[in-house]
């Protein structure tokens, strides 16, 4: 029957381990190396103490609440009038049989908020295909 290991029993042999060559050179390696990151681990463990007490802190995560909400909420209620004027534009679309022709076309593209829209498109393909060049220049 194989033997199961737990966390608990070591599979290697420390002391067969630090005999080695290579073992004892990395070894070296790193406590040479050790003084620079000394001052790091000392400032993360006292960001890591001070985020677990900021995050234990009721009134400090009350008041982050606080800040994120009050910022959202212009969020929410643009979403909430894009949402709406998205469903008022489908319904009417839907409701209408209305033929738009060559000239028809021609109107609309006369109208401030369709060349804004077309502008912006425009805008937004040149940006596509600049990075898409940038990206294919990088790859090669």
């Amino acid at each position: 029957m194989p033997e199961t290991t737990t966390l608990d029993k070591p599979t290697v042999d420390v002391t067969e381990l630090l005999m080695r060559a290579d073992v004892q050179k990395a070894l070296i390696d790193v406590l040479e190396q050790l003084p620079k990151f000394a001052p790091l681990l000392v400032l993360a463990g006292k960001g890591v103490e001070a985020a677990r007490e900021a995050i234990s802190d009721p009134d400090l995560m009350g008041g982050l609440e606080e800040v994120v909400l009050e910022k959202v909420k212009p969020l929410q209620g643009k979403a909430s009038d894009l949402t709406s004027m998205l469903q008022e534009a489908k319904q009417r679309a839907e409701r209408s049989n209305q033929y738009i022709g060559m000239f028809g076309l021609l109107r609309l593209l006369k109208d401030p908020t369709v060349q804004y829209a077309l502008r912006y498109v425009q805008a937004l393909v040149d940006v596509a295909s600049e990075r898409r060049s940038a990206a294919a220049k990088t790859e090669k």
